[in-house]
């Protein structure tokens, strides 16, 4: 189909819709009752403000077989959206995204940023005979066509600080400064007025996104330049607060406050000569130099995470226990509280000494179960199951321990490898199992089994006050569990 015919189809499915609207409005201005209201645009009512629609056509003889949208999310799972391409090269898909902004557009060994917002339709035309170049229709085409034209610049790697050795600081700022303001120059020049002006959300995160660039190049420079002292004002972004969370959705925001975190902490534990990066008290001083620096705790939290991530790499032992807790007591993203109890679980296998990984499940009266939340107790943690023989041996032993240790400083959890979530239930028809009762879903694949390496059981785990394994493997109620848990302070009562 020629574009000339496009043109002929375009202008008629517009004049129906001119046709649409004056019949509607001619109804809606002789409506009495108030429901209805005189509209200026018929699509608006069929507009669902929270969708983005994604259009398009790639080269058939690309062999590309899909398109991916990805937004970065700091310690989770990041926003993925999946396009699939057919056969002949077109697209289309709609999905949500929670807010208007800056996303990367992959196909193959391409990258590139892409602006979405809801409720537009964004037209994509792929041509890889010019090497993977993009073209953009339809809503955003011009900010988006702005973003593939400033694409080499903006990206991470444009810079080459160490063969700048020779150049001054104010040779290198210049040298930034005037790249930089060709792409603001660029960004003016597409402002335009009425249906062709780009939206303000994006020049305004454009604005940000430029000058954030421009100061990861300088502060760049500096931490490559030891040989030269820049202060702050050097690098520091123009018109953004560095405590303000408005704009940490901004992959650029979050890499500049990373950075530059990196280069002041690297400065104080120098003076404090801290210098052995396996140690915890080189991690101690680095996590405390976080909230010296910045107040808002969307910000705090992240830069912490990255902390406590590196820091149980380089540990690697016990050690590191107290400031992992101490990260769980000051951090509430439960996202990041996540991503560091896997990797400390990941990185530090479970022994005597080790933080306890956390365990969640249901009781059998139907409440949820967290061991974080049995934290400044003893737990003693009795793992069996209803098809297990020598566990039915421990059970009146470990009932008996109930009562023995009723005011001591311990709580008792019965907690089931059962595959068969009916089967647990129905045999508490039969049995009167003592205590608290959890099942982990998971049978043998159970977070239970795999996070503490459970090979047979019964198998009892002694956990302390401060959350950490007492003992993998306790002593059963059958055997010494009496002499064990008076090496804690902990004795049966004497009838």
């Amino acid at each position: 189909m020629s574009i000339e015919e496009l043109d002929t189809h375009i202008a008629e499915v517009k004049g129906i819709l001119d046709s649409l609207q004056t019949v509607r409005d001619l109804k809606a201005s002789q409506d009495t009752t108030g429901k209805y209201v005189v509209t200026t645009d018929i699509e608006s009512l069929f507009e669902n403000r929270r969708i983005v629609t994604i259009k398009g056509k790639v080269d058939s003889s690309s062999l590309i077989s899909s398109l991916r949208i990805i937004q970065d999310r700091p310690y989770q799972p990041d926003f993925i959206q999946s396009i699939h391409v057919s056969e002949d090269g077109s697209f289309s898909d709609e999905f949500e995204i929670e807010t208007n902004g800056l996303f990367e557009l992959r196909f193959k060994d391409h990258s590139h940023d892409i602006y979405l917002e809801n409720g537009k339709t964004i037209g994509i035309i792929v041509d890889t005979l010019l090497g993977g170049g993009m073209r953009f229709i339809g809503d955003l085409s011009a900010e988006n066509n702005y973003l593939m034209s400033s694409h080499s610049v903006l990206s991470d790697h444009h810079i080459d600080y160490e063969n700048n050795n020779q150049v001054s600081p104010d040779e290198f700022a210049a040298y930034v400064e005037n790249e930089i303001n060709q792409l603001h120059e660029s960004l003016d020049s597409i402002q335009g007025d009425g249906a062709n002006s780009i939206a303000k959300d994006f020049s305004a995160l454009m604005d940000q996104k430029l000058n954030l660039t421009k100061s990861r190049s300088l502060l760049g420079f500096a931490r490559a330049r030891t040989d030269t002292i820049l202060t702050n004002d050097y690098f520091h972004p123009e018109g953004i607060d560095l405590n303000s969370a408005d704009i940490f959705h901004l992959f650029e925001f979050r890499k500049y406050l990373f950075e530059y975190f990196e280069y002041v902490a690297s400065k104080t534990l120098s003076k404090e000569a801290l210098y052995d990066a396996t140690h915890p008290a080189y991690f101690e001083s680095k996590y405390g130099i976080i909230d010296s620096l910045f107040s808002i705790t969307a910000i705090t939290d992240f830069l912490k995470t990255d902390v406590i991530f590196e820091s149980i790499a380089k540990v690697r032992h016990t050690g590191i226990n107290s400031l992992v807790k101490h990260f769980q007591s000051d951090v509430t993203n439960l996202s990041y509280l996540k991503t560091i109890n896997d990797r400390y679980k990941s990185i530090v296998m479970p022994s005597n000494g080790t933080l306890a990984p956390e365990l969640t499940g249901v009781t059998f009266d139907g409440e949820d179960f967290k061991l974080s939340e049995l934290r400044g107790k003893y737990v003693y943690i009795f793992v069996w199951a209803t098809w297990c023989g020598p566990c039915k041996v421990e059970i009146p032993f470990y009932e008996q321990m109930l009562e023995d240790y009723g005011d001591e400083n311990i709580v008792f959890v019965g907690i089931s490898v059962d595959k068969d979530k009916r089967k647990w239930i129905d045999s508490f028809l039969f049995n009167d199992y003592p205590g608290l009762q959890v099942l982990i879903p998971g049978d043998w694949n159970s977070a239970l089994v795999k996070d503490y390496q459970i090979a047979s059981i019964p198998q009892f785990i002694l956990i302390n006050p401060e959350g950490e394994i007492a003992a993998l493997q306790a002593e059963r109620p059958t055997k010494a569990i009496k002499a064990q848990l008076s090496q804690y302070g902990m004795f049966a009562k004497v009838y």
